[in-house]
């Protein structure tokens, strides 16, 4: 059990069954990293993972009931709150309940219970919804009934910090650049105009043919209205977002701006001129850019990837797909085969929150083969369209919620990666706003956040 991380090395033991090895090493791999730690396998353990303590060294307690996880998680459902709720504290000293998949509260499985979350293994049995997709109505956070914003493996990891510090193991701790969390600032380009060539086309028949089922004629209408307005106009709003985000976030570190490099769906996909001089001018900001794979564009990866390295030779290796769909059993192994080294995918389309328990970057495990991948995740927390058209949340009531994900991520020492379209100018779109943008940012600052891209952000917070 080694890495190449920067972390302190920390002597552990595994006594869990051959099969749960590369489970239980996954997942005390990732608490542990956020703790400053490496494990690495020792014969004189400082930590001992398994059913039986060992005199002058830490004990986590593995639960013999942890063998599910060699299974196939389609088939086999975990009840997230098997092992019962555990009183913990978290770093401000308020008081957690944290549901335990494993162990029980006396001797709770911190390890297997994390990675249960951390590999999405209530995800693969789920209910999907029409895009594919796992919405918050079938999570394991809304079946408990938590808060979005309660990170419950980084709750776990507080408590393992404390019987490690109860041990007498030094525990360094993570930061980002000294800065206690981080604001990750992005935006998804899915289209770069709002008045497209073909607009006659587009207002008759892609959006009052295509949406007859969906939606009533008087709203098609009135959409139809506002967008043939808007042809009779100078300029074009998405132009105008994009250019007003480039210029926010160029001075905080810069930004990630996710660009589609094909259109492999006529109903959810739109070009992209990859060669527009819009975009050069973000690049030429020194922005992150990076993949915003098509609608159906999982197995074609490798020509997006190509396609917009062409346009963009210093294009990072991140992506984050259309429409956040995220396929627990077949994404991670496509998105490493690819050669992608980190993703943003996983967040909720219809909520905010942490979907998979954490608000540290974390490697993706492939649950299709039962092995940790070399793609990092920074996981989405904040999307404007999921706030303020899936929640319907007032302008108000979507900043309280914003700022109570920064203070989580500040609390846990993570990041609430933010996502806000190029259309913050039409509320009949996106109800988000420019100040939302502006109060997000601003709220970042006084608590000490760190902002920028997504792999600049990673990579601070990997060298600790």
């Amino acid at each position: 059990m080694t890495s190449d991380l920067t972390a302190r090395s920390l002597a552990v033991r595994l006594d869990v069954p051959d099969a749960l090895r590369p489970a239980y090493r996954y997942a005390l791999t990732e608490l542990l990293f956020g703790l400053g730690l490496v494990p690495v396998e020792a014969a004189l353990p400082a930590l001992v993972v398994g059913p039986d303590a060992l005199p002058g060294a830490a004990h986590l307690p593995a639960d013999p009931a942890a063998a599910v996880l060699t299974g196939d998680p389609r088939t086999s459902p975990l009840d997230p709150a098997r092992g019962g709720w555990m009183d913990a504290t978290a770093p401000d000293g308020a008081a957690m309940r944290l549901p335990l998949a494993f162990g029980s509260p006396e001797a709770p499985d911190l390890v297997a219970t994390a990675f249960a979350w951390l590999a999405g293994w209530g995800e693969a049995s789920a209910e999907r919804d029409g895009h594919g997709r796992v919405p918050f109505a079938a999570s394991w956070a809304h079946t408990l009934g938590l808060p979005t914003d309660l990170p419950v493996v980084d709750a776990l990891r507080v408590v393992l910090a404390d019987r490690l510090r109860a041990a007498g193991i030094d525990v360094p701790g993570r930061t980002w650049g000294g800065d206690a969390g981080a604001l990750a600032l992005t935006c998804d380009v899915d289209a770069l105009y709002r008045v497209r060539p073909g607009i006659f086309k587009q207002v008759f028949w892609d959006d009052l043919a295509r949406n007859a089922k969906r939606e009533p004629f008087a709203t098609r209408l009135h959409r139809a209205d506002r967008l043939l307005g808007d042809a009779m106009r100078p300029g074009d709003p998405y132009l105008f977002d994009l250019a007003w985000l480039a210029d926010t976030f160029a001075p905080l570190g810069g930004g990630t701006f996710f660009l589609k490099a094909d259109a492999t769906n006529r109903a959810y996909d739109t070009p992209v001129n990859l060669a527009d001089e819009a975009l050069g001018a973000v690049a030429a900001m020194g922005h992150e850019v990076a993949l915003h794979p098509s609608y159906d564009g999982g197995g074609r990866l490798d020509h997006e990837r190509t396609a917009l390295r062409s346009a963009f030779p210093g294009a990072s290796d991140a992506v984050r797909s259309h429409y956040l769909r995220f396929d627990p059993l077949e994404t991670p192994g496509r998105l490493e085969a690819a050669g992608v080294a980190l993703d943003s995918s996983l967040g909720w389309s219809d909520t905010t929150g942490f979907r998979r328990g954490t608000t540290h970057p974390f490697r993706l495990y492939d649950l299709a083969t039962g092995r940790t991948t070399n793609v990092w995740e920074l996981p989405l927390a904040l999307m404007d369209v999921a706030l303020f058209v899936r929640e319907a949340a007032t302008h108000e009531a979507g900043q309280a919620v914003t700022e109570r994900l920064l203070d989580t991520a500040r609390r846990f020492g993570g990041v609430v990666v933010a996502l806000w379209h190029n259309t913050l100018s039409l509320p009949d779109v996106n109800p988000a706003s420019r100040a939302h943008v502006l109060e997000t940012v601003a709220a970042a600052q006084v608590r000490g956040l760190r902002t920028g891209g997504v792999s600049e952000l990673l990579e601070t917070w990997k060298r600790g």
